[in-house]
């Protein structure tokens, strides 16, 4: 079974096209001239330091690009591997979730930090059953995990509740105090650094949740603990999904596990905090709940009987058939998962998930454009193209060579273009340093006089072509190339050389 779901992953993998959200931390990572640098750059990342670190390593040890695929690889790998061999579920379940949408796709074959996180958690269930003779084990795993990804932080912190709560209601617990504090100490010192690190300035506009008054934090958290489900229901297909987990809450209160109810609960109503009061979430933020609920079945084997047959209560069985009678509907959105997972794998080998790949085959085939310089615009479209190509990466708007864009700062990026500046801009380069120039354009030449990419977003762009504006790059550039091919990201553009 890892045979297999190693193989198609590996092989959804190289036909992948990164985009930029993939690229740009291994930018990050390998660009940033010191490892203070990299650290202070993580306020403007959005994402803890650990992914970007292990980007550092593996991009230095390999000395290339690929260090991005085998990361993101290797880690959907081990999650798979401590899955099989370590979680108590029947073999048929786990090969189901292994095939479902987040590990086969979106944690694997897209290259980004989530994967990470996944296994961070299924190696801390493989070790839940040592709590008692591994604290600092745990400890260490769980400063990891806090340092992987946001929503990791908030798995991370329903876990250490799961063992406070473990110490105080099971007493071989007790046993090695001084391990179990040297853990906790690790564990809140990992915590505290990842927060330090990541918490952006007041003035950052992209976080809402500076902008809430008290009112609006009670309502929020008083909302995503009633409805811990609430924004990934219908992504699941798991109808009235807040009633489905309150179900689930309610056979853990009757069974007294109150600390697998501490995971679930923190973890559920934190990622609901999340989106209502930090961010809209996207799709591949839900897998953080299908990797808490993998967790929690683990943790409390659902299959197991927790009394035998013949001592059976009525209450005690009514309670174990309840139990199983909630997985229906997780089985169900399971089989919807895996169709998701096994379609956007073949999607990925038949259609571009990006124009990276085939920007660079433009660049690749013209001997003149091998040190030309590149401007996207909008500026992040071409940043994909470093994962292929060393070309020297113009940002118009920044007025600045770089591989990364700083949108979250508030203050130091414009929000409006036009075509006309656009193109003084490609011409004043060429003349400085006497190479090509190369125009990525995402907006369309054809189209309105002012565009609008990224509407309602924080980072907001308007953009205007006026008629002369239009005539003039017509005349002054070559069309190198039309490509509006990708399906999954909007890195879709025309490519254009300054004559």
């Amino acid at each position: 079974m890892l045979a297999a779901y190693v193989t198609v992953i590996v092989w959804g993998s190289a036909n992948h096209e990164p985009w930029r959200d993939e690229v740009v931390a291994m930018s990050v990572a390998r660009g940033s001239p010191t490892l203070w640098d990299l650290w202070t750059m993580m306020r403007h990342e959005g994402h803890p330091i650990l992914w970007y670190l292990c980007l550092r390593v593996g991009c230095w040890l390999l000395g290339s690009t690929i260090a991005l695929p085998v990361l993101s690889i290797l880690c959907a790998t081990v999650s798979a591997a401590v899955l099989l061999r370590y979680c108590p579920l029947p073999w048929w379940f786990k090969g189901l979730f292994l095939f479902t949408y987040f590990p086969l796709f979106q944690y694997s074959v897209v290259w980004r930090c989530y994967g990470l996180g996944m296994m961070l958690v299924f190696i801390y269930c493989a070790l839940y059953p040592q709590r008692h003779s591994r604290p600092i084990a745990l400890g260490i795993v769980l400063a990891l995990l806090a340092n992987s990804t946001v929503f990791a932080m908030v798995t991370s912190v329903a876990a250490a509740m799961m063992l406070a709560v473990d110490r105080f209601v099971d007493r071989r617990s007790m046993a090695n105090p001084r391990d179990f504090f040297a853990g906790a100490a690790i564990y809140v010192a990992g915590l505290a650094h990842m927060i330090v690190e990541i918490l952006p300035e007041p003035n950052a506009y992209q976080m809402e949740l500076y902008h809430h008054d008290a009112a609006t934090w009670v309502r929020g958290v008083l909302s995503a603990v009633a409805f811990p489900g609430a924004d990934a229901g219908l992504f699941f297909q798991i109808p009235y999904l807040s009633l489905w987990l309150w179900l689930w809450f309610a056979t853990l209160l009757a069974t007294r596990r109150f600390a697998l109810l501490a995971f679930l609960l923190v973890s559920l109503s934190g990622f609901q905090t999340i989106y209502t009061l930090a961010y809209t979430p996207s799709a591949w933020h839900f897998g953080n709940v299908a990797v808490v609920v993998m967790g929690a079945l683990w943790l409390g084997s659902p299959w197991s009987l927790d009394t035998p047959d013949g001592t059976a209560t009525t209450w005690s069985r009514t309670i174990r058939w309840g139990r199983r009678l909630l997985l229906v509907p997780l089985l169900v959105a399971s089989g919807y998962q895996v169709m998701g997972g096994v379609l956007s794998i073949a999607d990925e080998v038949r259609f571009d998930y990006s124009s990276s790949k085939r920007l660079a085959a433009l660049l690749d085939a013209d001997p003149r454009l091998d040190r030309a310089i590149v401007i996207g615009e909008p500026e992040l479209f071409a940043l994909s193209l470093r994962y292929y190509r060393e070309n020297p990466l113009f940002l118009p708007q920044e007025g600045a060579f770089k591989d990364w864009l700083l949108i979250h700062t508030p203050g130091g990026r414009r929000r409006d273009y036009d075509l006309g500046e656009l193109l003084a801009t490609a011409r004043d380069l060429r003349a400085r340093y006497q190479v090509p120039v190369v125009i990525v354009l995402g907006w369309f030449l054809d189209g309105p006089e002012q565009q609008i990419a990224f509407p309602g977003m924080f980072f907001e762009q308007r953009f205007t072509m006026t008629s002369e504006a239009r005539e003039a790059f017509r005349s002054q550039t070559e069309l190198l190339g039309r490509l509006r091919d990708a399906i999954f990201t909007n890195e879709n553009y025309d490519v254009f050389v300054l004559r």
